[in-house]
C-alpha cells in the first residue's frame, strides 16, 4: 500500500493563531517602548514637577570685606573743608539715550563714598540727581542699551572703576519696599528699594533703587521672585545688621522685570500631560481592540463545526459506549482455575531423552 505524501506540510499554526502571535509581538514592542519611556526622569515631571535647576557653584567670597571698617576709604577732610556738588538744572528737552556710563556731572560721582554707614549730605544731593536722571530716561531704555554683566566679586573689588557704569543683573528678589530718601521733601516722586541675590553673591545682597514700581511686584518684606534688572552702579552702601555695618553694591534703575518661569513651567507641564494622556489613550485603544478581536474570534470558533470536532475527539461516542457495555466481563482469576501445572519429573526425563 502506498500513501501519497502532501506537497507541503500542514502549518503548525492556523491563520488566526498567527494573527494572535503578531498582535502579541506588537504588544511586547509597545510595552518595551513604555518601559523605556518610563525610565526617563523627564517623563514624570508632569506628576512630581520639574526638578529645580542646579545653581551655579557660589565662589568663595571670604576675601571680600563686607563689613565697614573705620578709616578704610574715608575722605579725611579738615574742619574748614567740604565737598561741593553741582546739581544740573532741569530742562524740558528730551533726555538723551543712556550710555554705558552715567551721563551726569563728574562732581556728582566724586561725592560718593564706599565706606560709611548711611548717607552723607553730599551723597543725598548726588543720589537725587541720579534718580532724576534715570527717571527722565525713556521707558525700557536701560534694557535696550546692552548693559554689561559684572560679577559680584569684580564690582566689590574695584568699585571706583565701575562707578556710574551700566550693569545688568539676573537673580532672585527677596525684599521690595518703599525707599525713604533722606532730606527729600514730601512732593518728591516715590522711589523703591529691593534686595536682590544673584548666583555669585552667596548670602550677600545687591541693593537696587528703583524710580518706579513694577506692575507685577507688590510691597513685601519676604518674597522669592526671579527678576532681571539693568541700572547704574553708584557705590557700596553701608547699612546696619546684627553682624555690624555691612556693605552692599547699590544699583539705580527704573524698574525690575520679572522672569516668567512659572508660566513657562506650567505650559511645559500642560504639554507633557497632553502628550502622556495621548500615548496612554492610544495604547489603551490598541489593547482594547486586540482584546475584542481575541474574544470575538474565540466566540466564533466556539460555534463552528471545527469546535464540535475538536470536542468530539476528546469525548467517547455513544456507539463505543454501547459496544463496551455488551462485552462479556471475565475475571482473570477464574481463567486459571482449571489450569494444572506440568509434572517436573516428566519434563526432566523428556529433556534427557
Amino acid at each position: 500500500m502506498r500513501f501519497q505524501q502532501p506537497a507541503s506540510p500542514p502549518p503548525y499554526l492556523n491563520r488566526k493563531d498567527q494573527y494572535r502571535l503578531l498582535g502579541l509581538c506588537a504588544m511586547l514592542l509597545i510595552v518595551m517602548l513604555a518601559i523605556r519611556e518610563a525610565a526617563r526622569p523627564e517623563t514624570w515631571n508632569w506628576i512630581a514637577g520639574a526638578p529645580e535647576q542646579e545653581l551655579t557653584p557660589v565662589e568663595d567670597l571670604e576675601d571680600i570685606s563686607h563689613l565697614l571698617e573705620p578709616g578704610r576709604g574715608a575722605r579725611n577732610l579738615a574742619p574748614d573743608e567740604f565737598i561741593a556738588v553741582q546739581t544740573a538744572a532741569p530742562t524740558d528737552q528730551p533726555a538723551a539715550p543712556p550710555q554705558q556710563r552715567l551721563d551726569v556731572a563728574p562732581e556728582t560721582l566724586a561725592a560718593l563714598d564706599d565706606n560709611h554707614l548711611g548717607w552723607k549730605q553730599g551723597e543725598v544731593v548726588a543720589l537725587q540727581t541720579v534718580l532724576d536722571h534715570v527717571r527722565n530716561l525713556p521707558s525700557e531704555a536701560l534694557e535696550r542699551t546692552g548693559a554689561e554683566e559684572l560679577s559680584y566679586r569684580v564690582i566689590n573689588t574695584e568699585p571706583e572703576q565701575y562707578r556710574g557704569r551700566l550693569v545688568s543683573l539676573r537673580g532672585v528678589l527677596r525684599r521690595f519696599e518703599e525707599f525713604h530718601q533722606q532730606g527729600a521733601d514730601e512732593s518728591a516722586p516715590k522711589a523703591y528699594v529691593g534686595w536682590m541675590f544673584t548666583d555669585d553673591s552667596g548670602n550677600h545682597p545687591w541693593m537696587i533703587l528703583c524710580t518706579e514700581s513694577s506692575p507685577n511686584l507688590s510691597i513685601a518684606s519676604s518674597m522669592e521672585t526671579p527678576v532681571t534688572v539693568s541700572g547704574y552702579f553708584l557705590k557700596r552702601f553701608g547699612y546696619a545688621t546684627t553682624e555690624g555695618a555691612t556693605l552692599a553694591p547699590l544699583i539705580v534703575t527704573q524698574r525690575f522685570h520679572s522672569v516668567p518661569t512659572i508660566a513657562q513651567d506650567r505650559e511645559q507641564t500642560e504639554n507633557i500631560t497632553t502628550y502622556v494622556v495621548a500615548v496612554l489613550g492610544a495604547i489603551s485603544l490598541v489593547f482594547g481592540g486586540m482584546l475584542w478581536m481575541f474574544i470575538r474570534s474565540d466566540r466564533k470558533f466556539a460555534g463552528s463545526h471545527l469546535a464540535e470536532l475538536a470536542r468530539a475527539a476528546h469525548e467517547p461516542q455513544p456507539a463505543d459506549l454501547e459496544a463496551i457495555a455488551q462485552l462479556q466481563a471475565i475475571d482473570p482469576a477464574h481463567a486459571f482455575e482449571s489450569f494444572t501445572p506440568p509434572d517436573v519429573d516428566c519434563v526432566t526425563e523428556s529433556k534427557t531423552s
